[in-house]
């Protein structure tokens, strides 16, 4: 009698290699997945924790490094949208770069006005003259968006969203210490004015646009894939006049207060 000859038929290898197929799939679509949420869930980490650093380096004002003693801090400037980049260079389109600014002003009388008003008597501005030239006033911070997320806005146009553009300033006053949060939809060229403006321009870069300037709630809506199409996006308030580094909040993507879901 003939022995059996063992091994497996052509029918059950490729079953064998279509299966390992499948699994090894799963498991590379699973992992990249996994990557992909650790690096958005970081980028949205990111640019909450920038937004709160602006109050806690608005509170304490040791750390802004301005060396002018005639002069006191006051504040932060951040900027969405410009033009230029600190070096003068111009910013490719669509590409999202936030630029922060230390706020100082003249020492003196605070009169009894609003603190808008305040700001206007005491000169604020993130320029100031040095020599012949004019120079920022203190530490200026360039932020970028981690792992090329956007930052847009709630609305959605033809085009896809749109990047979000306008100016944030976050100052404490300067007799109670009270931090108020104030925005203004348009973009304040800092960069294109130290590079391009008259001396006067640089001069009122700010005072000229304070009355501008309104209390709000804004919403920062995080796109993983930059300015591409997505249908996550995740959602970072700034509740109006947020006094502290609280007021900045990150709404669950799955809530029905996400303003920035489709």
């Amino acid at each position: 009698m003939k022995g059996r000859k063992s091994g497996f038929t052509l029918v059950e290898v490729l079953l064998f290699l279509a299966v390992t197929a499948l699994l090894f799939l799963g498991v590379t679509l699973g992992v990249r997945g996994s990557i992909f949420q650790q690096r958005y869930n970081d980028s949205v980490q990111s640019f909450a924790e920038f937004l709160r650093n602006a109050y806690s380096e608005t509170a304490n004002v040791e750390h802004t490094g301005t060396g002018r003693s005639e002069q006191a801090v006051y504040g932060k400037l951040i900027t969405f949208g410009e033009t230029y980049d600190l070096y003068g260079n111009k910013i490719p389109n669509g590409e999202n770069r936030v630029f922060s600014y230390t706020l100082i002003g003249k020492i003196g009388s605070i009169g009894s006005g609003n603190i808008i008003s305040t700001l206007k008597n005491l000169g604020v501005n993130v320029l100031v003259k040095e020599g012949s030239s004019y120079v920022f006033a203190g530490i200026t911070q360039d932020y970028t968006p981690r792992w090329g997320a956007g930052i847009q806005t709630t609305k959605e146009y033809a085009d896809g969203y749109q990047l979000f553009k306008g100016t944030l300033l976050v100052v404490r006053h300067p007799r109670s210490g009270t931090m108020y949060t104030y925005f203004y939809d348009t973009t304040i060229e800092v960069n294109e004015t130290l590079k391009t403006g008259s001396e006067q321009a640089k001069a009122e870069l700010l005072v000229s646009k304070l009355d501008e300037f309104k209390a709000r709630e804004i919403d920062f809506c995080i796109n993983p894939l930059g300015n591409a199409k997505s249908d996550t996006r995740r959602d970072i308030r700034l509740v109006e006049n947020a006094r502290n580094a609280s007021g900045v909040e990150i709404i669950n993507q799955d809530s029905v207060d996400n303003r920035c879901k489709k």
